[in-house]
């Protein structure tokens, strides 16, 4: 289960003048792939900590991760304030083991908005489920938000390690 979608973060729509709230915007949309992140259209959750499991579709052999973020220049407030900072990368081959870590990363909040980080050689092992586990933020107090994560590598065997 994923951290707890931020209370407030709602998809607005005016239809012929009227403002209608739309659902929260869920944790998958981090899932989707897209090439031009726009503002709001990310998983936002409480704090500046939170986590996100993902069940892959075959066990896949990890060697890269991509977490993405809003540029400032497309930010509202001219920051980026709700990016992730520190975050760490886990795997689990079956649902009943353990979470093996794959790797700690630091997001460059003046990088690129999507930034790919490289596992260490030692850690790449089969794995079905990944999970994102942020630990900060870049300063905001009330929410953190991810507009893309992405996982990288080679599919396994199925009775590959």
């Amino acid at each position: 289960m994923p951290s707890a979608v931020h209370p407030k973060q709602r998809q607005t729509l005016n239809w012929f003048g009227i403002a209608l709230q739309m659902p929260s915007v869920t944790p998958d949309v981090v899932l989707q792939g897209r090439t031009r992140l726009q503002p709001g259209e990310c998983w936002a959750f409480e704090g500046s900590q939170g986590h996100l499991s993902i069940a892959l579709s075959h066990r896949v052999v990890v060697s890269h991760v991509t977490l993405g973020h809003l540029p400032k220049m497309l930010s509202p407030t001219g920051n980026s304030w709700s990016a992730p900072k520190e975050f760490s990368v886990y795997g689990m081959r079956d649902p009943e083991q353990e979470w093996t870590h794959l790797g700690t990363f630091l997001y460059n909040e003046n990088g690129e908005p999507l930034q790919t980080f490289e596992l260490p050689s030692h850690r790449r092992a089969a794995f079905r489920y990944i999970k994102l586990d942020i630990s900060s933020n870049w300063g905001h107090v009330k929410h953190t938000c991810v507009y893309d994560f992405r996982v990288h590598g080679k599919f396994a065997p199925e009775d590959g390690k």
